[in-house]
């Protein structure tokens, strides 16, 4: 997920720099989203909670909903930066010609 935000921002800005300090504001931003209040069960649905949900993979109970769940978000969250990277990519003239 991060790493595809990551690919999206280095096709885009055409800089690994920008690329590795914006996936890591990507990341910080959904753990500071996440650590607000009254945000309820949106919650359920951002980044650190879909990195807590594969723990249940190792022994709780509630595990097939909360796997189910993250595997469709991470998806989501993976896909939509993969989509859009690959079709500012497919745009670009990296042969020089």
């Amino acid at each position: 997920m991060i790493a595809s935000f990551a690919f999206f921002l280095s096709t885009v800005t055409r800089n690994s720099a920008a690329a590795l300090v914006g996936a890591l504001l990507f990341a910080l931003g959904f753990q500071l989203v996440a650590a607000l209040p009254g945000i309820g069960s949106v919650k359920h649905y951002l980044l650190p909670a879909q990195f807590n949900a594969w723990e249940s993979l190792f022994g709780r109970g509630d595990g097939d909903a909360l796997i189910a769940r993250a595997a469709w978000t991470c998806a989501l969250y993976a896909g939509i930066p993969l989509l859009a990277g690959w079709l500012y990519f497919r745009r670009r003239d990296v042969a020089g010609d």
